[in-house]
């Protein structure tokens, strides 16, 4: 299939295919025995890459300010930034160190544990050493 104009790419991994899944805001201690309940007035679409798990961040919606569809439009829209913002966060170590230079780090850091932990048992004499040692120094 030739690329199509429009065609929405990830910002993130350059993919082109999405999941979709739908979004509401719910509050703890829904009726009865259910354990929380939706409050959206209107579920969200939420598009997802399917190369890195990236949110799509939805294009701003044209509601009047204070409408109850405009705050929820707004709050929708600072949720997926704010997740965004997290995943950007939490992988900003990624930009700057390759997963094999990880895994070199991470080895060598076990290496040096084991180290330390050897180096910090008190090292005695087997047994046996020890009897043969003292026989040998008292003859």
């Amino acid at each position: 299939m030739a690329n199509q104009p429009g065609k929405l790419t990830c910002t993130v991994c350059g993919s082109t295919f999405f999941t979709t899944a739908r979004a509401e805001q719910f509050v703890a201690g829904g009726y009865g025995s259910a354990e929380f309940r939706s409050i959206s007035n209107s579920p969200k679409t939420v598009l997802t890459c399917v190369g890195c798990s990236t949110p799509v961040t939805p294009a701003p919606a044209y509601y009047s300010r204070g409408t109850v569809a405009g705050v929820a439009e707004e709050e929708f829209r600072k949720s997926i930034e704010a997740g965004q913002k997290y995943r950007e966060d939490k992988n900003t170590i990624g930009k700057f160190v390759s997963p094999s230079e990880l895994n070199e780090v991470r080895d060598l850091a076990l290496d040096v544990k084991k180290a330390v932990e050897a180096q910090s048992k008190p090292k005695s004499p087997k047994p046996k050493q020890a009897v043969e040692e003292h026989h040998v120094a008292n003859i």
